[in-house]
């Protein structure tokens, strides 16, 4: 290595990094025999320590180096000696540069072999991937093939690989979970990922077989010298696949069934409304009144939350009760409630079947976590102010109303209701709709309000 590389390497190092503890700074006033020659690391620590009685039949740099060498085991043309900035020959002597009064302090640096000079590129084979398996519910096994350095060179050298899993680019949040292995010797290297931390996030619930598939796997493969310095890497990335078939069948069941739910629930509620209106029977208006509630709960609560969550009153903002009394946007948030759901739907069985090998198109993650929490969202809105009224309002047409229509027609949008209201209270369904929330809150409306200008 050419020394003005040499010198450009020490000047990046501190030389302030040594221990002030007694037995290690320097002492002043020591007798002539008393004084020590020390040597330290980067790092701070002592690599060798001579009194000048020990050092009276040495003279020369070299000879500190030889010691150095035989303490450490590295060879000669590896070992730089400074003292404070100035780099040593190791021609030249040392004793005229010791206090005559003082300990005398010098610093140890490693450098690259003839064969690692600065700029020089090893030749890497990179690791690859090989198997993903699921383990259980919170468990994954990456098996790859290990990464080689395919070229001889002097320093003692470590392989590293780590396996990194991240969450799918439609979250917003980074979120992920990684495992690391060193100095793998078989050809073929596994680590095991454990994914409590990778659940422990706002829409785990709604999403976790589907972060498994469509997770990104990361597999860093680099080498590392003495002292942990860093010679050169690579990295291949893949999907993560490792969802569970059957898992992911159950998911997408359970959610067709919220969903199914949902629909008959509303579309009961507006066959009623029709056969009220055809046939001019009372308690219409309230019904109606039901369906179009959500809708105003629901846009009131994303302009207040827009705006900076302050109230900025109906009729002083483009929100207006008259504007959205008239408009289309409760009859276009029923719609949504509707036609959202059977899209995810189908972008999920055709994930199924693609798992299945029936069908060779893999499609994209099938659902977009801002309208999954908006849509979650404004169901609890339903549930809260159209079920639970539409419920108390058939009730009593059904005891206590004489009305022309016939009460059978009054059993599905009550039976609508009622199960809607029913599987909305169950763990699971108040989980998703509570990180729902917490993703529209933390994550939807933060980012709201650093778009809004100031």
């Amino acid at each position: 290595m050419m020394d003005s590389e040499t010198d450009q390497l020490c000047v990046t190092k501190s030389f302030s990094s040594r221990s002030t503890d007694a037995g290690v700074g320097t002492i002043i006033g020591n007798s002539g025999d008393e004084r020590k020659l020390r040597i330290f690391s980067i790092a701070g620590q002592c690599m060798l320590e001579r009194t000048a009685q020990e050092m009276q039949s040495y003279n020369h740099v070299s000879d500190l180096i030889h010691m150095l060498c035989q303490t450490t085991g590295m060879k000669p043309c590896r070992l730089v000696l400074l003292d404070g900035r100035v780099r040593l020959q190791p021609s030249q002597g040392f004793k005229a540069l010791w206090p005559p009064l003082d300990d005398f302090e010098l610093q140890v640096i490693v450098v690259p072999g003839p064969s690692l000079d600065l700029g020089h590129e090893l030749t890497l084979k990179c690791a690859e991937f090989l198997t993903v398996q699921r383990l259980g519910p919170l468990r994954l096994a990456v098996r790859f093939q290990c990464g080689k350095l395919l070229e001889t060179i002097q320093e003692e050298v470590t392989l590293n690989h780590r396996v990194t899993l991240s969450v799918p680019s439609c979250f917003r949040q980074v979120h992920m979970t990684s495992a690391e292995t060193a100095d793998a010797s078989d050809a073929d290297g596994v680590v095991e990922l454990h994914l409590e931390s990778f659940f422990d996030d706002v829409m785990s619930t709604c999403f976790r077989e589907l972060k498994m598939h469509y997770s990104l796997m990361t597999l860093d493969f680099w080498v590392t010298g003495e002292f942990h310095s860093h010679l050169g890497g690579c990295k291949r990335q893949q999907c993560c696949h490792g969802a569970d078939l059957q898992g992911l069948v159950r998911t997408t069941l359970v959610l067709c069934l919220y969903w199914l739910s949902d629909l008959f629930s509303t579309a009961s509620s507006l066959w009623l409304v029709v056969m009220m209106l055809t046939g001019n029977v009372t308690g219409l208006l309230p019904l109606l009144f039901s369906l179009w509630l959500p809708g105003l709960a629901f846009s009131w609560r994303f302009h207040f939350y827009i705006h900076g969550r302050t109230c900025r009153g109906f009729c002083k903002s483009e929100f207006c009760v008259a504007r959205w009394l008239c408009g289309m946007q409760p009859a276009g948030l029923i719609i949504a409630s509707v036609v959202l759901p059977a899209y995810f739907a189908y972008k999920m069985i055709l994930l199924i079947l693609h798992l299945c090998d029936v069908s060779a198109y893999e499609p994209p993650f099938p659902l977009n976590p801002d309208m999954f929490a908006l849509y979650e969202i404004y169901m609890r809105d339903v549930r809260l102010l159209g079920d639970v009224p539409r419920s108390v309002i058939l009730l009593c047409l059904l005891l206590f109303s004489n009305t022309a229509l016939p009460q059978a027609k009054l059993h599905p949008a009550l039976v609508g209701s009622m199960l809607a209201l029913l599987l909305a209270r169950l763990p699971h369904r108040s989980r998703m709709r509570h990180e729902a929330w917490r993703y529209f809150d933390h994550i939807i409306m933060e980012e709201e309000d650093l778009n809004e200008p100031n």
